[in-house]
């Protein structure tokens, strides 16, 4: 979303958590099943924007084990959104014990919207952005995220499983990492998630993590970023 004043514009992430908030989600096709995709009949593999716990079972509510959805995983849903994805993750697993939902979050890619693009479409046009430091995920590339998928189906893995870029940081920070790489004079400034009220509530944590021995890592968020740049410039493919 976007915010601020005296010509900065402030930003918290992605806006689309506010569109279902200010409508009616169902009538708006939020819903769960919406966010589903079948491979082949063989698994079902989807995208959870943002979570705050691990695929193993602990998390900073608490223990919660997936498989029974506990209370730790409830507290997840913190909007509209999030409400309609949790709801999709148990439809698609308890549809059959040979289905898979794989969560990610903080998608970049070429060929779409996306954080790191208006960044940097920003960083063309202003001497300075603000960017919210009190809201901290993993920054998953497209590139590593879709070979790891289909390998998950090719594997059939099963279950709950997490895929993101290894590490975390704050929206404030990667942006300052993106105009690292890409070498800009652009100045990241702090804000809050305060200093923006948005329809929907943001979590202040969103940092994905796997703790399952039979599904590999996604590299580090910051080579994601460099492969992103490369591929935007043309010297990779995507």
């Amino acid at each position: 979303g976007i915010n601020g004043g005296a010509g900065i514009p402030a930003f918290d992430g992605s806006a689309a958590a506010d569109q279902p908030e200010s409508r009616d989600a169902e009538r708006r096709g939020w819903r769960a099943e919406d966010h589903e995709c079948a491979f082949g009949g063989e698994a079902a593999l989807r995208r959870a924007h943002r979570g705050t716990v691990g695929d193993g079972g602990e998390n900073d509510f608490g223990a919660a084990e997936f498989g029974e959805f506990g209370s730790g995983i409830l507290r997840l849903a913190v909007n509209v959104m999030h409400r309609a994805k949790l709801a999709g993750e148990r439809q698609v697993l308890a549809a059959s014990p040979r289905h898979a939902v794989a969560r990610s979050s903080w998608l970049f890619g070429v060929g779409g919207a996306n954080f790191a693009a208006t960044m940097l479409r920003l960083a063309s046009e202003r001497d300075a952005v603000q960017v919210v430091t009190d809201q901290v995920g993993c920054p998953t590339w497209t590139g590593h995220l879709a070979p790891a998928l289909l390998g998950l189906v090719e594997r059939e893995v099963t279950g709950l499983v997490h895929l993101a870029g290894t590490g975390f940081v704050s929206w404030n920070g990667f942006t300052a990492e993106i105009f690292r790489q890409a070498e800009l004079p652009t100045r990241v400034e702090d804000a809050t998630t305060a200093d923006m009220p948005r329809p929907a509530p943001r979590p202040a944590w969103s940092a994905l993590e796997s703790e399952r021995e039979d599904v590999l890592p996604l590299p580090p968020w910051q080579e994601g970023l460099a492969g992103y740049l490369a591929a935007r410039a043309g010297m990779i493919r995507a």
